[in-house]
């Protein structure tokens, strides 16, 4: 299914737009990973995300038929996705995990795109996913040190990398046959937090005041940032094309390596700040050609 177009929606104030995705995907990952806890953080921002979407259904259209068992399966794979997420950045730093997990997402989703929504990428788009996988091929072998001893933030981050390609592609569909994308988003937010929330609560009940109280700003940030950023995505998603959606707000990697060695002073920072402007430049080749 190819993107609805309208001579309404202008490029540049969506290109824009999701480009302010991107800073805020950037501030809440930074949010969890400089927490003292980040899975109450992360179930904090998610509840924050669920009451405010859970606002705004009422004054949305609902989403049509065809789209909830694509919504159904997206809540499921966002609340796998989160796990992974809060394991990979207990492993690994900000500036090595956040740009391996969002990097790799557009290539895996030109891919699914051109074989779902018949959305083909041409040599310039295809050399743009060449740069990015070669960005992430040298993070993978970056020298291990004593700080990190282990692949394990490399297999993680992968496959985060993995999970988001997998709702990326989902919502993208789903915005599509929804007939509103805003109304698609209200609904995904309201639901795929709930799953993260009830299993922390349950498996952390005697922790929650801890929570809450060490953690509630960065919670309420994270998710107003959160769920407006996404919700920005899944509506460019649903006007224009997938993989150059997901690969503009992936120019996130910036803002998350210049986070992590700035303000969290973590190892390795120039050759990191280097790969992640290298992924940046590939993801800029499918957008711009």
């Amino acid at each position: 299914m190819r993107p609805l177009t309208s001579s309404a929606v202008n490029p540049g104030i969506v290109a824009l737009l999701v480009l302010l995705a991107a800073v805020m995907h950037a501030s809440w990952n930074a949010l969890i990973k400089g927490s003292r806890d980040s899975v109450g953080t992360q179930a904090l921002l998610m509840f924050c995300g669920v009451l405010l979407a859970t606002a705004t259904i009422p004054w949305v259209p609902t989403p049509a038929r065809e789209s909830w068992p694509l919504l159904a399966i997206s809540v499921l794979v966002h609340t796998v996705y989160r796990v992974i997420l809060v394991w990979a950045y207990r492993e690994g730093d900000l500036s090595k995990v956040y740009p391996l997990a969002r990097g790799f997402a557009p290539l895996l989703v030109a891919l699914a795109a051109a074989y779902f929504a018949e959305e083909w990428l041409n040599r310039w788009e295809i050399a743009g996913v060449l740069l990015v996988s070669g960005g992430i091929a040298s993070l993978a072998f970056e020298k291990r040190n004593a700080h990190q001893p282990s692949r394990r933030p490399v297999v993680l981050a992968l496959l985060t990398g993995f999970f988001v390609s997998a709702y990326s592609l989902i919502d993208g569909l789903g915005a599509r046959r929804a007939g509103s994308a805003i109304g698609y988003a209200a609904w995904l937010l309201a639901l795929e937090g709930l799953p993260f929330v009830v299993g922390t609560v349950i498996l952390r009940r005697q922790d929650l005041p801890r929570i809450v109280r060490t953690c509630w700003k960065a919670g309420l940030i994270g998710g107003v940032i959160s769920t407006v950023g996404y919700s920005i995505v899944i509506w460019a998603m649903s006007v224009g094309g997938m993989a150059q959606t997901i690969a503009l707000r992936e120019t996130s990697v910036i803002v998350a390596a210049l986070i992590g060695v700035g303000l969290m002073k973590e190892s390795s920072g120039a050759r990191r700040i280097a790969v992640a402007v290298v992924v940046v430049a590939g993801n800029l080749l499918l957008q711009i050609f």
